[in-house]
């Protein structure tokens, strides 16, 4: 069978049929398959600026945290979990803030348990040992921090890891970030938009003989390169604009 006669077969509704099974088997063995890692995540959820206005105005401010004077009071909320599927003990994870930073309180809230956190605060740098954590799927089991700090609340540095699990930082990106990935993804969607019609025509149709307008598995399979560049474009806005897609990894 000639490379030719192969995809015409493989098209057609046999073939079709067949590589859909052939397809989903392997899926179904690599999910069963794949064991997940043992990894507890550093989320970022949202930062706040107590003091965000022009520095003329600001010297006339006096600013202070319990009785004591302050230039830039800060806060970071962050979100400690597990999202392995077994439990992880013992943790000690370290949080270094940039130069000139002091931390002032690490305020934290254990759902579901009343779990003790302890925290140590040495300057710009915190302590936090967890005893243990649940997976987050079957328990929703989660630490939730607000660090109050005076300085800057980016370029956090997070250390940390076990026997048998490491650390994953899901960061917030900046605003530039953000213009620069809804403008990229705004370029692609323009750009699938105007090569639909010339991949239908002339791959799908001129290279297949497939009608574009025919509803089947051999036409699905055909659009499939598209449609799975169109879905990863879609997943990837949609993570990195919504759900604040990791900038890095430790």
């Amino acid at each position: 069978m000639s490379f030719q006669s192969f995809i015409k077969w493989l098209l057609s509704q046999a073939g079709a049929g067949w590589l859909v099974g052939i397809v989903s088997l392997i899926g179904l063995l690599v999910i069963f398959a794949k064991k997940k890692a043992q990894r507890l995540v550093y989320k970022e959820i949202r930062t706040t600026s107590l003091v965000r206005i022009k520095e003329t105005v600001r010297e006339k401010i006096a600013v202070s945290f319990n009785n004591e004077p302050v230039e830039n009071l800060a806060q970071i909320e962050t979100e400690i979990y597990n999202e392995g599927t077994r439990v992880i003990k013992d943790i000690l994870l370290t949080f270094k803030y940039p130069k000139g930073t002091k931390v002032l309180d690490v305020p934290s809230e254990v759902t579901p348990d009343d779990m003790k956190v302890e925290k140590v605060i040495e300057g710009r740098q915190v302590q936090v040992k967890i005893p243990y954590l649940n997976p987050l799927r079957q328990h929703k089991h989660k630490v939730r921090l607000a660090t109050v700090v005076d300085g800057k609340v980016e370029n956090i540095k997070v250390t940390g890891g076990g026997e048998g699990w490491s650390i994953r930082r899901i960061m917030l990106p900046s605003a530039r970030r953000l213009t620069f990935r809804l403008g990229v993804i705004s370029v692609l969607w323009f750009a699938f938009l105007v090569l639909s019609f010339p991949y239908s025509r002339i791959i799908v149709q001129g290279v297949f003989g497939i009608d574009p307008m025919e509803i089947s598995v051999r036409a699905f399979l055909a659009f499939l390169p598209f449609i799975f560049a169109i879905f990863a474009v879609f997943v990837w806005g949609v993570r990195s604009i919504f759900l604040k897609m990791p900038r890095k990894k430790d």
